[in-house]
């Protein structure tokens, strides 16, 4: 870990142990912010659509942006470490019982979520 290696970038709202961690570049910083710019983009939209067929492509998009902060976050690519499928706007799959699964293969799904339940 090089903690005097020279980031121009603010990095409120990061762990900074972390970026140094992984290595990040003021590059890698910029990328991710842009990321997190698109994920709350996601959300806010998400909280305005009714449409579950809508929601579901939000669900999607939110999946794969998932799978682009890992990588820019340089983690290996782990569907089990998602956790912004399950907090977007209209899901009630619960959100403590999937926190507690990060990093376990498995999700819990609720029958009433009207994105991720199967039956809907």
């Amino acid at each position: 870990m090089n903690e005097t290696k020279k980031i121009n970038h603010n990095l409120v709202g990061y762990n900074r142990a972390l970026v140094f961690k992984q290595d990040l570049s003021t590059k890698d910083l910029y990328i991710l912010d842009k990321l997190y710019r698109k994920l709350k983009k996601y959300m806010r939209t998400a909280a305005k659509i009714e449409d579950i067929d809508k929601l579901k492509e939000v669900d999607k998009r939110v999946r794969k942006l998932e799978y682009k902060l890992q990588e820019a976050w340089k983690f290996k690519r782990d569907k089990s470490h998602h956790k912004y499928w399950y907090r977007i706007p209209g899901c009630t799959c619960p959100i403590y019982d999937n926190d507690e699964l990060l990093g376990i293969d498995m999700e819990r799904i609720s029958p009433n979520c009207p994105i991720h339940f199967e039956g809907n």
